[in-house]
């Protein structure tokens, strides 16, 4: 969860949406004042200014609105509330996939680490787990009004995204996250030292309409493991 006083948003993090790689887009141009609720490493580094806020539920990444209140306005108009949404079938599976790692007791895991992933669907608790916590479960306030203003689909970042009314940078949450759910292996945040060749007239960040210029060693695309990943144009 963030909760952006300044940027008047609040983004609530469903379980197995994509959310946390759109948490690191947006904290990566936080404002000092923004309220970070994450594992992700500005929210860890700020996590001892949770202890001064007065929640009424627990604060966690994937707390709900209701959670939030006394630390979000109990009036939230003019605040845009923002949400990730997946294909129900692909989360139910990334739900799965991540219970049969997890070593803890609960009867999720149990069952996930028992049955193949068509019972486990169909069991009686995860089918009522899931009819239970609906998006609206989430984004509905202390007094239960449902305070959703946009729910981005994970398949459709591109359109979602591209509201000129969301305070957040659209553009560069969309490809962030669509960085960190295609990048194999280490070094995402990973910083070499250099930055694209955009000098030369004509050609970088020079060139209106063209792509830049990316073809020496060393420079351009070899050079995009950058603070913000491997810049695509």
């Amino acid at each position: 969860m963030i909760i952006s006083p300044g940027r008047r948003y609040v983004f609530v993090h469903i379980p197995k949406t994509g959310g946390t790689a759109l948490t690191l887009a947006l904290e990566a141009r936080a404002r000092a004042d923004d309220i970070l609720i994450a594992d992700t490493p500005k929210a860890r580094a700020r996590r001892h200014r949770l202890a001064r806020l007065s929640p009424a539920g627990r604060l966690h990444k994937h707390a709900t609105l209701a959670d939030a209140a006394g630390v979000v306005p109990d009036d939230l108009s003019g605040w845009f509330v923002l949400t990730l949404v997946r294909n129900p079938w692909d989360r139910a599976l990334s739900y799965y996939q991540w219970l049969q790692a997890q070593r803890f007791a609960h009867p999720a895991v149990a069952l996930s680490q028992r049955l193949g992933f068509s019972p486990f669907l169909n069991h009686p608790l995860i089918r009522a787990g899931f009819a239970d916590w609906p998006v609206s479960a989430y984004t509905r306030d202390a007094a239960g009004v449902d305070r959703l203003t946009r729910a981005v689909r994970l398949e459709r970042l591109a359109t979602d995204l591209h509201d000129c009314h969301w305070p957040g940078d659209a553009k560069v949450a969309g490809w962030w996250l669509w960085g960190q759910c295609s990048w194999i292996g280490s070094g995402w945040c990973d910083w070499f030292g250099q930055v694209p060749h955009a000098s030369n007239a004509g050609m970088g960040v020079q060139a209106i309409g063209q792509i830049p210029h990316a073809s020496d060693a060393g420079r351009g695309d070899e050079a995009m493991m950058t603070s913000c990943g491997r810049t695509a144009w």
